[in-house]
């Protein structure tokens, strides 16, 4: 088995996700992880076990959700974050998996395979003037 590197950046499109998405006859997807809540940093040992239960949410264990290790990063690597990516995750279910691990955000793919930032429905963002 072999593992490929998909690069994907918020408001642009990924042509690999949107080959996995074919490929699973899904129609969105979400990369997400369960670490640092909040952007409150925790340990690595914290930080694995928040995504080990990840794995075991009631919507990631569902029947049709695919799942595939990814990290989130900066450009210049100051900060990396492991998690997943989820075929079939739509944006409801992406809010709800950020209300429940704390999370500010995730990024979700539409079939096309555009990403964008979902985020908490009830985290209050700061509005600009």
């Amino acid at each position: 088995m072999h593992s490929r590197v998909l690069e994907a950046r918020i408001d642009e499109r990924c042509e690999g996700i949107e080959a996995l998405l074919a490929r699973h006859n899904a129609r969105s997807g979400l990369v997400f992880t369960a670490w640092n809540p909040r952007s409150e940093p925790r340990s690595l040992a914290r930080n694995k076990a928040a995504n080990y239960r990840l794995l075991r949410h009631r919507l990631v264990a569902s029947v049709g959700v695919r799942c595939y290790p990814s990290y989130g990063a900066d450009d210049v690597a100051s900060w990396r974050e492991d998690g997943f990516f989820f075929s079939g995750i739509d944006e409801k279910q992406a809010q709800l998996l950020c209300r429940d691990f704390q999370q500010n955000a995730g990024v979700l793919f539409n079939r096309d395979g555009m990403a964008s930032l979902v985020w908490d429905p009830k985290l209050v963002l700061p509005r600009g003037d």
